[in-house]
């Protein structure tokens, strides 16, 4: 009845990845900024797989995608698409109270009733 206490403990299970490939001696590293390819980088050490990514730009970036990760897919910026979704809500709502509120009504008009029957005159609302 009481033999699971009997047993012994599960060991934790370590996991370590492996050791990046050594970086050969004839690589020439950048010395300036135009040199750099700012570029990110997808990554897979399982499968020993790894793409740069063109470099992004303020509207546009590339992020790792498929099965492994180490594909290059386009995105647009985050701010990019907030930005362009509040332009079109306040256009959008601005079209909504204009067809709801309809057309402005006429001004009024003033209207001066003579004192001995005669018909009334309009007056010009300019004055």
């Amino acid at each position: 009845m009481f033999e699971f206490l009997l047993q012994n403990p599960p060991k934790p299970v370590q996991a370590w990845p492996p050791e990046p490939p050594p970086i050969s001696i004839n690589f020439t590293r950048p010395n300036a900024w135009a040199d750099k390819h700012f570029g990110q980088w997808c990554r897979n050490l399982t499968l020993d797989r790894h793409t740069q990514c063109p470099s992004g730009s303020p509207f546009h970036w590339y992020i790792c995608c498929g099965e492994t990760m180490t594909d290059c897919c386009f995105g647009i910026q985050t701010w990019l698409i907030i930005m362009s979704f509040s332009i079109f809500a306040v256009i959008f709502a601005l079209l909504i109270f204009t067809f709801w509120l309809g057309p402005s009504p006429p001004p009024l008009q003033k209207l001066q009733i003579p004192s001995d029957g005669e018909t009334p005159i309009i007056l010009s609302t300019s004055g």
